[in-house]
């Protein structure tokens, strides 16, 4: 509740910035009031279209609504602003499998494993993929880049 305050504040001193708006509405998904984080991310855009971070945000919102094909179009979007953000490109990929759009996504986790060799979610969906389409030969490299990434994750 403490952390709301404090961005409802932010909003009320600044109410021509995009960030503490982006802040409330965190809070506010995590708390799983989609509807208010919708209408915060809404203001958001409104106030800086060209917010990456906005756009990502949005996507999250889309998604947790059930409305995939908005969700992947608001995470492209935000990727054509920020290429750089390596856990939008994730969600983008898991969203184009969901919507079954598998050699989309494979595509897509290349670029995030070119990026990010040790990736975990990415090389889980990667390597998911491969057994699914029968291209075992790909699976191997996935999977050793997962043990890899997780053994370095691993407590003690």
């Amino acid at each position: 509740m403490e952390a709301t305050q404090e961005f409802e504040r932010a909003a009320a001193l600044r109410p021509e910035r995009s960030a503490p708006l982006l802040g409330l509405a965190n809070v506010e998904l995590r708390r799983g009031f989609v509807d208010r984080a919708t209408s915060l991310v809404t203001r958001a855009l409104d106030l800086e279209p060209a917010n990456a971070e906005a756009w990502f945000l949005q996507g999250e919102v889309n998604r947790r609504s059930g409305e995939l094909e908005k969700a992947l179009m608001a995470f492209e979007r935000g990727l054509e602003i920020d290429s750089s953000r390596t856990s939008a490109r994730v969600a983008s990929a898991a969203l184009l499998v969901q919507l079954g759009r598998t050699d989309r996504a494979v595509k897509e986790l290349e670029v995030i494993l070119e990026l990010d060799e040790f990736e975990p979610f990415a090389n889980y969906l990667y390597l998911t993929l491969m057994r699914g389409q029968g291209q075992r030969s790909k699976a191997p490299d996935a999977l050793e880049r997962l043990r890899s990434r997780l053994a370095v994750l691993k407590p003690g």
